[in-house]
């Protein structure tokens, strides 16, 4: 199974986050964002952390007003930015778009065609 890797500072500016990924089937592990990592490791760092993110990862961040959604980029990550309001849908929203290829988006794999 595939492990998404969150730092410290993304955890504490989204507390429920890791809860919210986990109950998804999710499963996450505090990471140092500074170390090296596999070219194909997913991980959720905060925006302040953005020098040390690759296109594959995810910067969030907590903030009052309209939600954002920037998409990556060559070479830039995703970007996502919401406040209370709209953390149950920014939780999905993250937990959607770190979601492994091979985890069905809901329910289990033998129901996912019927």
């Amino acid at each position: 199974m595939t492990v998404i890797g969150i730092s410290e500072k993304a955890q504490g500016s989204h507390p429920t986050l890791v809860a919210w990924l986990n109950g998804a089937g999710i499963e996450t592990a505090r990471i140092d964002p500074a170390t090296a990592i596999g070219r194909d490791s997913q991980r959720i760092l905060h925006v302040t952390e953005m020098g040390l993110a690759r296109q594959h990862d995810i910067l969030i961040d907590f903030a009052d007003g309209a939600p954002v959604l920037r998409r990556a980029k060559v070479g830039r990550p995703t970007m996502i930015v919401f406040g209370f309001e709209d953390m149950a849908f920014g939780h999905a929203l993250i937990a959607e778009l770190i979601r492994p290829r091979i985890m069905p988006a809901c329910g289990n794999g033998e129901g996912a065609g019927a």
